[in-house]
């Protein structure tokens, strides 16, 4: 469903849109990384912890897989 939202979204040209990831967060403060999210980081993907950097990123900066 995200990468429907989030293909939609670049075709739509509206890239700062921001996403909600719902990850399961067992600690809620970023030292387990049980909810790491693929995020883009200038010209290269890094891992964000969705509990403390987020849970709302921007569309164009989530990876969605191949």
């Amino acid at each position: 469903m995200l990468m429907a939202v989030g293909a939609m979204l670049m075709e739509a040209g509206r890239p700062e849109a921001e996403l909600s990831l719902d990850h399961v967060m067992c600690c809620g403060v970023g030292a387990c990384f049980a909810c790491v999210v693929k995020v883009r980081d200038r010209d290269t993907w890094r891992y964000a912890r969705s509990c403390a950097e987020g849970p709302v990123f921007r569309a164009d900066e989530v990876y969605y897989g191949d």
